[in-house]
């Protein structure tokens, strides 16, 4: 079983995987619907630069990420991590614990409609 070991405790990588809001499946599907097909680079100039990139099989794996920090220390973050196959968006899956936050992280993409020409 593979672990990690966190203050003293073995946490399982299982246990380490934020649960799944309904809101995702929500944010996912406008997005999909709009974006599905188009270029990185047409999402890259909505989203701005991308926080992580990586290629395997061809594939680009893309992620955007938002996140706020609380004078308290607590910190929320998003990521939409996209799936490129030959240059087109075929994949996307949003993950988060606030909505308002994942929303507006993806919010230019919903808000306007795609390029025509990407």
């Amino acid at each position: 079983m593979a672990a990690v070991i966190l203050s003293g405790l073995v946490v399982p990588l299982w246990a380490q995987i934020p649960e799944r809001k309904p809101w995702t499946s929500d944010l996912e599907k406008a997005v999909k619907a709009r974006w599905m097909g188009k270029s990185e680079s047409a999402v890259t100039e909505k989203l701005g630069p991308p926080e992580d990139r990586r290629t395997q099989d061809k594939n680009a794996y893309v992620t955007w990420k938002n996140m706020v920090t609380f004078g308290s220390g607590r910190s929320f973050t998003c990521q939409a991590l996209f799936t490129f196959a030959s240059d087109q968006m075929t994949g996307l899956e949003i993950i988060g614990e606030d909505q308002g936050l994942c929303t507006k992280l993806v919010y230019p993409l919903v808000s306007e409609p795609p390029p025509r020409h990407s």
